[in-house]
Protein backbone atom coordinates (compact mmCIF):
# COMPACT_ATOMS: atom_id res chain seq x y z
CA UNK A 1 0.00 0.00 0.00
CA UNK A 2 2.82 2.42 0.82
CA UNK A 3 4.56 1.51 -2.43
CA UNK A 4 1.36 2.33 -4.35
CA UNK A 5 1.06 5.64 -2.53
CA UNK A 6 4.65 6.52 -3.40
CA UNK A 7 4.00 5.73 -7.06
CA UNK A 8 1.01 8.07 -7.09
CA UNK A 9 2.98 11.00 -5.66
CA UNK A 10 4.86 13.44 -7.83
CA UNK A 11 8.57 12.63 -8.04
CA UNK A 12 9.61 15.78 -6.17
CA UNK A 13 7.44 14.89 -3.12
CA UNK A 14 8.54 11.28 -2.64
CA UNK A 15 11.64 12.18 -0.66
CA UNK A 16 9.58 14.25 1.80
CA UNK A 17 7.09 11.42 2.32
CA UNK A 18 9.88 8.87 2.86
CA UNK A 19 11.55 11.22 5.37
CA UNK A 20 8.22 11.65 7.16
CA UNK A 21 7.72 7.89 7.34
CA UNK A 22 11.23 7.43 8.71
CA UNK A 23 10.74 10.07 11.38
CA UNK A 24 7.38 8.54 12.29
CA UNK A 25 8.99 5.14 12.82
CA UNK A 26 11.76 6.74 14.88
CA UNK A 27 9.19 8.49 17.07
CA UNK A 28 7.29 5.26 17.61
CA UNK A 29 10.49 3.46 18.60
CA UNK A 30 11.43 6.19 21.08
CA UNK A 31 7.98 6.06 22.66
CA UNK A 32 8.28 2.29 22.99
CA UNK A 33 11.70 2.64 24.62
CA UNK A 34 10.24 5.16 27.07
CA UNK A 35 7.41 2.80 27.97
CA UNK A 36 9.80 -0.11 28.46
CA UNK A 37 12.08 2.01 30.65
CA UNK A 38 9.21 2.62 33.05
CA UNK A 39 9.28 -1.00 34.21
CA UNK A 40 12.78 -1.02 35.77
CA UNK A 41 12.28 2.54 37.00
CA UNK A 42 9.15 1.68 38.98
CA UNK A 43 10.74 -1.57 40.13
CA UNK A 44 13.76 0.31 41.49
CA UNK A 45 11.58 2.97 43.12
CA UNK A 46 9.58 0.39 45.07
CA UNK A 47 12.55 -1.89 45.73
CA UNK A 48 14.75 -1.98 48.81
CA UNK A 49 16.99 0.84 47.56
CA UNK A 50 15.05 3.61 45.77
CA UNK A 51 18.31 5.41 44.97
CA UNK A 52 18.94 2.75 42.33
CA UNK A 53 16.23 4.42 40.24
CA UNK A 54 18.40 7.41 39.26
CA UNK A 55 20.11 5.73 36.26
CA UNK A 56 16.74 4.54 34.98
CA UNK A 57 15.29 8.00 35.44
CA UNK A 58 18.21 9.46 33.48
CA UNK A 59 17.66 6.95 30.67
CA UNK A 60 13.94 7.75 30.58
CA UNK A 61 14.69 11.49 30.51
CA UNK A 62 17.12 10.98 27.62
CA UNK A 63 14.56 8.97 25.66
CA UNK A 64 11.95 11.64 26.34
CA UNK A 65 14.18 14.52 25.24
CA UNK A 66 15.06 12.78 21.99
Amino acid sequence: MIRTLLCLLPANRRRAVIAHLGLTVLGILLRAVGAVLLVPLVSALFGPSPADAWPWLAALAAATVL
